[in-house]
């Protein structure tokens, strides 16, 4: 919805969108039909909460829709930034573990540069 609107496309329906996800060959498919009325179902049940203006069976976007997309893209953006972030924390905690154990004396290790010759 948001491609066919940067494009340039002001309204929409169901088998446009169909179109675009699936091309043409979702016409054949033994479950194509029922895809399309669960689309159906997902873009009324937009319209009814703003998200989308229904008109003669053609939908168009809002503000709030683009909003919505916007808002999700940050919120998926910061888990991924999250994520990272207890990686580095995990990859942190288990170098001062191995850091700690050797300092501590129970494993030698050779020195890398010896000074006291």
């Amino acid at each position: 919805m948001i491609e066919q609107a940067a494009e340039g496309k002001e309204s929409f329906n169901s088998l446009d969108l169909m179109t675009d996800m699936h091309t043409i060959r979702w016409i054949t498919h033994p479950n194509g039909e029922s895809i399309r009325n669960r689309l159906e179902l997902y873009l009324d049940a937009l319209a009814d909460t703003g998200e989308l203006k229904k008109t003669n069976g053609d939908y168009c976007l809002t503000g709030r829709a683009l909003s919505l997309v916007e808002e999700r893209s940050e919120q998926e953006r910061k888990h991924k930034q999250g994520i990272k972030i207890q990686w580095l924390i995990a990859l942190l905690a288990f170098v001062t573990a191995v850091l700690t154990i050797v300092q501590a004396g129970l494993v030698k290790l050779n020195p890398l540069l010896d000074f006291t010759k």
